[in-house]
């Protein structure tokens, strides 16, 4: 019986090890690779989690690659909103162009703006963001629109 014990300690301590080591490899590689670490390319869209990409995301070479592929533009405007006041901020899509999506955020306060998307012309192509600014400060309204030629 005592030899069965010494045999199996060992092993248990072996195997209680190599879990603890694999449970935590994963994590230090994860904070070890940085963008420097990944291949120009190789990063697809099944790579990057929905919803998690913002307007200042893109790089102005994209933006300016988008505009001659389908008449993609991104269209930001913005407004000061005084302390205690609703604002609101619309922006337009270029002619030929109808809204793709749309994103619009308060600089500093965590309140969630709306956007109303309004038809012209059976496209929609103008949009607008309004909210109350509930600080006391004042704050800015942000809207991003991104456009695009759609087929019907």
């Amino acid at each position: 019986m005592s030899l069965t014990l010494r045999s199996t300690v060992p092993a248990a301590l072996l195997v209680g090890g190599l879990v603890v080591l694999s449970g935590t490899s994963g994590a230090v590689a994860g904070a070890m690779i940085t963008g420097k670490d990944i291949k120009n390319g190789t990063v697809t869209t099944a790579d990057i989690k929905n919803l998690s990409l913002e307007a200042s995301d893109t790089s102005t070479e994209f933006d300016a690659f988008m505009q001659r592929v389908g008449g993609y533009k991104a269209i930001h405007k913005s407004v000061v909103v005084a302390g205690g006041n609703g604002g609101a901020v619309s922006a337009t899509c270029p002619d030929g162009t109808s809204i793709l999506g749309s994103a619009a955020w308060w600089t500093a306060s965590n309140t969630g703006p709306q956007v109303q998307v309004a038809p012209e012309n059976g496209y929609s192509s103008k949009a607008t963001a309004y909210a109350p600014n509930v600080d006391s400060n004042s704050d800015t309204l942000h809207l991003t629109l991104y456009c695009g030629r759609t087929t019907r």
